[in-house]
C-alpha cells in the first residue's frame, strides 16, 4: 500500500512537471519570436537554453524514479548516482557552449564589432569549458588528477618535440590576435610570398584567405606572423601615381601645361587636399617629355577609385589638348623633304 501511495504521488507530481514545463517551453517561444533589441541578450540566453532544457525535462523526472527502484531492488553501488552526476555536468557544458555560441554569432553578424576578437574570445572559452568539464568528468569517474598531471608533466617535453609547428601555429595564433594586425574581412597581401587576399577565418593552426580568383588559401599561422604583410584595408587614401608623355614639340607649353593642371587637382574634390596632390616635368625622354602626376583619392574603396582615376586622366588629357599640344607616342613621323634637297 505504501508503494502504491508513493507511485502516485510520484505520477500526479509528474503530470504538474509536464504542464508546468509545457507552459513554460509555450512562453519561451513566444519570447523568442519577438525581435526586441532590448531584451536580446535574454534571447540568446533563452535560446542556448532552449533544447538542454527539452533533455533536462525529460530526463531528471526519471533520477527519482532510477534513485528508488535501487533502494528497492537493493543495489548497492555508486554507479547510478556517478552517472546522473556526468549526465548533468554533461547538459551544462552543452547549455554553456550554446551560450558562448550565440554570443559569438551576435557579434560576427555585426559589422561595427570586431569579429576578430569576437572570435578569439569564444575560442579560447570554448577551450577553458571543455578542458574544466574534461577535469570535472574525470574527477567524477574516479579518475587520479594528480596522476594525470603528472604523466603529463613528463610526456610534455617530447609531445613538445614532436609537435612543434602545432604548438609554433597556436601561439602564433595568439599573436595575431593580440597585435590586432589583420582582421576578418581585410584584404592583405605579402611582397614575400605570393598570398593575397580576403581573410575569412583566422583559425588556431591557420589563416583562411580567399584568393581574387575565389580560390580558398590556407596559410599557417606562423607564416603570417614571419613574413611582412600589407593590410590594404587599413589604407586612409589611394594613390594615383602616372605619367603623362607630351611632346618634344611642345616643350613651349609645358609651363602653361602644369599650371593648368596643377589648378584643376587643386579644385577636385574626389582628392585629399590634405596630401601632396602635384604635376610637374619629371624627365625629358627622345621624344616625349613625361609629366609626373601624384594624386590621393579621398575613397579607398577599389572599384570607386578606378572610376575616379579614368576620370582625372581623361580630364587631364583634355586639359593638355586645350592648350594645343598633344600626348607623346612611340611613333616616327616621317616628313616630305623639301625640293631643293630632293634628289
Amino acid at each position: 500500500m505504501n508503494n502504491e501511495f508513493t507511485l502516485f504521488i510520484y505520477s500526479s507530481l509528474l503530470v504538474a512537471y509536464f504542464g508546468l514545463f509545457y507552459l513554460l517551453f509555450h512562453k519561451m517561444n513566444v519570447f523568442l519570436a519577438k525581435e526586441s533589441r532590448e531584451h536580446f541578450k535574454t534571447q540568446l540566453v533563452c535560446r542556448a537554453t532552449k533544447y538542454p532544457l527539452v533533455v533536462l525535462a525529460v530526463v531528471v523526472p526519471l533520477c527519482p524514479a532510477i534513485l528508488y527502484l535501487q533502494e528497492l531492488v537493493g543495489f548497492e553501488g555508486r554507479s547510478l548516482k556517478t552517472l546522473m552526476v556526468v549526465f548533468h555536468l554533461s547538459v551544462l557544458t552543452w547549455w554553456l557552449h550554446n551560450v558562448i555560441a550565440a554570443f559569438e554569432g551576435y557579434f560576427l553578424r555585426k559589422p561595427d564589432r570586431d569579429q576578430t576578437t569576437a572570435s578569439a574570445v569564444a575560442k579560447v572559452a570554448k577551450i577553458v569549458l571543455y578542458s574544466v568539464s574534461g577535469m570535472v568528468f574525470l574527477s567524477q569517474l574516479g579518475v587520479n588528477l594528480s596522476a594525470i598531471m603528472t604523466f603529463s608533466g613528463m610526456s610534455g617535453l617530447a609531445l613538445g618535440f614532436a609537435a612543434k609547428d602545432i604548438v609554433a601555429n597556436f601561439m602564433s595564433s595568439l599573436v595575431i590576435h593580440w597585435e590586432n594586425q589583420i582582421k576578418l574581412g581585410q584584404w592583405i597581401s605579402s611582397p614575400d610570398e605570393d598570398i593575397e587576399g580576403i581573410v575569412r577565418a583566422i583559425n588556431m593552426r591557420t589563416v583562411e584567405i580567399e584568393r581574387f580568383d575565389k580560390y580558398p588559401m590556407f596559410v599557417p599561422t606562423s607564416k603570417i606572423v614571419s613574413m611582412s604583410i600589407s593590410n590594404h584595408s587599413k589604407m586612409s587614401n589611394r594613390r594615383i601615381n602616372e605619367h603623362l608623355g607630351v611632346r618634344v614639340m611642345d616643350v613651349k607649353l609645358i609651363p602653361v601645361i602644369t599650371e593648368k593642371l596643377q589648378n584643376y587637382i587643386n579644385d577636385s574634390i574626389l582628392l585629399d587636399q590634405r596630401h601632396s596632390n602635384f604635376v610637374y616635368l619629371n624627365k625629358v625622354a627622345a621624344s616625349s617629355m613625361d609629366l609626373w602626376v601624384n594624386l590621393y583619392s579621398r575613397s579607398v574603396d577599389w572599384v570607386h577609385f578606378q572610376s575616379i582615376k579614368q576620370q582625372m586622366l581623361l580630364d587631364m588629357i583634355e586639359i593638355i589638348e586645350g592648350c594645343g599640344a598633344e600626348l607623346a607616342y612611340d611613333v616616327v613621323e616621317l616628313k616630305d623633304l623639301p625640293e631643293n634637297t630632293q634628289s
